[in-house]
């Protein structure tokens, strides 16, 4: 985008009085902002700017383009702060599936900590034993044993918890006609 980096380098020199001092705003050096301001004016084919070493002065072509692009430029930084201001913190509502024993004895004691940690940040807790419809349901993330997953979902494994089988001795000691496991 040549002509993009040239119109913020155009306005920030008008803005400034110099093409320095746009520059020291963009944070590049005085030779880069005029080389954008060059190609600028080359890919247009006018000349926007007279320039001397003591002075700056817009064109009759660069008043009227200024006039045009400089609310493009102010746009495009509250655009930027927009998306930065959204990264900054999480904000809204995290909507997490997941079955009842893992909820109530993992994820709700933690939410408490977490909430302290990001207050613009709400979190509800989606307690089913059941695959949950992620778009019907608007679920944001949900926390399932590998065997319970739904095909199509992105799964990344979070923690591997061991399983233990446990049995009354008298289970134990009965005929072995009972089925153990089926899947």
């Amino acid at each position: 985008m040549v002509a993009l980096r040239g119109i913020e380098s155009f306005v920030k020199a008008v803005e400034a009085g110099s093409i320095a001092g746009g520059a020291r705003l963009l944070g590049i050096s005085p030779a880069a902002a005029s080389q954008n301001i060059s190609r600028l004016e080359n890919h247009l084919g006018v000349r926007l700017l007279t320039r001397t070493t003591r002075s700056l002065a817009l064109t009759e072509n660069g008043s009227a383009y200024y006039a045009k692009v400089r609310e493009l430029v102010q746009e495009l930084e509250l655009a930027s702060q927009a998306v930065n201001a959204l990264n900054s913190a999480p904000k809204g509502r995290l909507r997490i599936a997941s079955t009842g024993a893992f909820a109530r004895h993992i994820l709700a004691p933690m939410i408490p900590a977490f909430n302290r940690r990001y207050p613009d940040l709400t979190v509800e807790l989606n307690i089913a034993d059941r695959n949950v419809d992620h778009i019907a349901e608007s679920v944001d993330a949900s926390i399932r044993i590998r065997h319970a997953l739904e095909d199509g979902l992105v799964a990344r494994p979070i923690a591997r918890v061991p399983s233990l089988f446990c049995a009354a001795p008298s289970y134990l000691d009965a005929p072995a006609t009972r089925v153990l496991w089926s899947s």
